[in-house]
């Protein structure tokens, strides 16, 4: 005797139809399936969200840092220009006072590694006094933009001026800030 899948004579008769749980059967794993599938999406989405959200604020974060570092260094070299300025308009700029002043810069870039240069300009842009271990006086900087500024401007506070590329060896001019002007 084989047992059928169908409902049993009796109950056809009493309006019943005959049905498969196999359609019923498809459409639930479809239904879980399909559940799967928008719940995994739902959680690749939020996790996309949250990542760039993170993402968002390190980069706010990472901004925040490298502005302050800037303007430390800025600051840094603007404390040790003030008290050069100072003692540039106080006692001169005899060969006796520029051989001081040179030492005096040589200390000062060798305590701030972040500093590349000081330099000290005469009017026509050449180079008067510098922290170069080497003193190199034979340079002029007349043509930067930080020289320009600084003769059309009265004002002594820092000016950063674009980088680029040193005369001398091609390498990118690291000292494109300079503040001040003496007479």
């Amino acid at each position: 005797m084989t047992r059928s899948r169908s409902l049993p004579s009796r109950l056809l008769g009493a309006g019943y139809r005959e049905f498969s749980l196999l359609p019923l059967a498809i459409s639930f794993v479809v239904l879980v399936c399909l559940s799967l599938l928008a719940l995994q999406l739902w959680m690749t989405l939020r996790a996309r969200e949250v990542q760039l959200n993170e993402a968002a604020r390190e980069s706010a974060n990472l901004a925040q840092s490298v502005a302050q570092h800037a303007y430390d260094t800025i600051k840094e070299a603007d404390t040790v220009l003030v008290g050069l300025v100072e003692r540039v308009e106080t006692d001169g700029v005899s060969d006796l006072e520029l051989d001081r002043i040179h030492k005096l810069l040589v200390t000062r870039v060798g305590e701030l590694p972040q500093l590349h240069g000081i330099f000290i300009y005469a009017k026509d842009g050449s180079w008067r006094v510098n922290s170069q271990k080497t003193l190199l006086s034979n340079l002029n900087n007349s043509d930067r933009d930080y020289f320009k500024y600084h003769r059309t401007h009265d004002d002594r506070g820092p000016y950063v001026g674009p980088p680029r590329a040193q005369q001398i060896n091609g390498a990118l001019d690291r000292h494109g800030i300079a503040a001040y002007q003496y007479a």
